[in-house]
């Protein structure tokens, strides 16, 4: 049986739900891709 599920996600800069930059986007509700435009 499995215990554990995941997902493919892809190689970009995700952030949010625990994940982030310079300690900051890790309270987001959601995991996004960070944009590397600005």
């Amino acid at each position: 049986t499995i215990k554990y599920s995941g997902f493919q996600v892809p190689a970009d800069w995700l952030v949010g739900y625990g994940l982030d930059v310079a300690e900051r986007y890790r309270n987001l509700p959601d995991i996004w891709v960070a944009s590397s435009e600005s």
